[in-house]
């Protein structure tokens, strides 16, 4: 039997995980932190995750970003940015590049494996991975 404590203590984690996802939703860096909890939001990614939500927005048509390399760049504009964006916009498409091959691929993996998790799938649930060949197919 379960006791009231318990029931209240159930029902408010199941409305503190609706809005978790609600948030995930239409805010990039919550989505980041519901993805991956260990994300950390440091004063320049939150100011490179509002650029972002501005592209994604149409607000911005073009942006290029310069940070020294290992400051979080390639995680939140390469792999966890293209994942919130087509889950908001399932209709439209996202090109990857890099100076590199592998650079590319890496990034794009990440983003296909982000993508395709069961966390992207509570936030975003009317948008699934639909590998059209055998190299897209999730790793995780």
């Amino acid at each position: 039997m379960i006791t009231l404590a318990e029931y209240d203590a159930t029902e408010t984690n199941a409305a503190s995980e609706i809005l978790r996802r609600r948030c995930a939703r239409s805010d990039l860096l919550s989505y980041c932190e519901y993805i991956d909890d260990q994300y950390k939001t440091p004063d320049h990614i939150q100011d490179l995750a509002a650029a972002l939500s501005r592209v994604e927005s149409g607000d911005i048509k073009r942006l290029a970003i310069f940070e020294p390399p290992r400051h979080g760049k390639s995680r939140l504009c390469s792999q966890l940015f293209p994942c919130w964006y087509m889950g908001r916009h399932p209709k439209r498409e996202v090109v990857q590049s890099g100076y590199s091959i592998d650079i590319a691929l890496e990034h794009s993996r990440k983003a296909r494996d982000v993508f395709a998790s069961a966390e992207n799938e509570k936030v975003f649930p009317n948008v699934r991975h639909q590998p059209g060949t055998s190299g897209q197919l999730s790793v995780v």
